[in-house]
């Protein structure tokens, strides 16, 4: 039988993925180019990750025993499709996988199962989407390539996500998200400056903007002022309370 992924339905449809990590269920943190899906017609859910060239879609249903939990759901199928929504077989065109595992859950979130000790850990996530987990201890986690789900745990965490929209938790203890160059294109490690909620107006600055009850962080590398080259959300924080001081600019 496939491994199970509980789901919480939410009464307006909004659906909560809850992942099985060494036996405890955790909530799922979707990465920017996911979205969860529920058909009340078929009680069928659909995780899609869209892709520079094509969208994965990974479809779950409730487990046949009509004993077990109802949050309890299995995967029925993965299926692929072009940006035009003509399916297709499944893309063979990735980076090489080079992670310490292929998809050991087996749910088509990630490409590699990564995770520190109690101690200080250096965990590298490598080509392909990974799950990393540095469990207790002063870690440093290195994302790379792909769209990775990094989790810091218990201690002072040093995470990098790497290429891609990647997902990051610090857990507790003073974390810092590294190795960004507020200005890329010209020479040396360059700081930025914060803005607040104002619009951008050079290249190297951080902005917030309140998105619903989240804090959206975007940060802007070049003079391209229109759009942000990274950006991530602090979940269930309000814009009004990050300042410069949350930053290691």
């Amino acid at each position: 039988m496939e491994p199970i992924t509980k789901f919480a339905i939410a009464a307006d449809g909004e659906v909560t993925m809850y992942v099985n990590h060494e036996g405890t269920y955790e909530h799922e943190d979707l990465a920017l180019n996911q979205r969860l899906s529920f058909d009340a017609s078929t009680n069928q859910i659909v995780l899609t990750t869209t892709h520079e060239d094509y969208v994965q879609l990974v479809a779950y249903a409730q487990t046949p025993d009509p004993a077990d939990d109802v949050a309890n759901f299995v995967v029925t199928s993965t299926t692929y499709a072009d940006l035009a929504g003509t399916v297709i077989t499944k893309p063979t065109d990735h980076l090489a996988d080079d992670g310490i595992a292929e998809d050991q859950d087996h749910d088509g979130s990630w490409d590699d199962s990564v995770s520190g000790t109690a101690g200080n850990d250096v965990r590298h996530g490598g080509a392909g989407g990974d799950h990393i987990r540095g469990n207790d201890g002063d870690d440093r986690l290195f994302g790379e390539e792909g769209n990775d789900h990094i989790t810091g745990d218990a201690g002072n965490d040093t995470i990098s996500g790497g290429a891609r929209a990647d997902v990051i938790s610090g857990g507790l203890g003073n974390d810092r998200v590294s190795a960004i160059d507020a200005i890329p294109s010209t020479v040396g490690d360059n700081a930025f400056a914060f803005v607040g909620t104002a619009a951008f107006t050079a290249a190297g600055q951080i902005r917030v903007e309140q998105v619903g009850a989240d804090t959206l962080v975007s940060l802007n590398l070049d003079t391209n002022l229109a759009t942000a080259e990274m950006s991530f959300i602090l979940q269930a924080v309000a814009s009004s309370t990050v300042s410069a001081v949350d930053f290691v600019l």
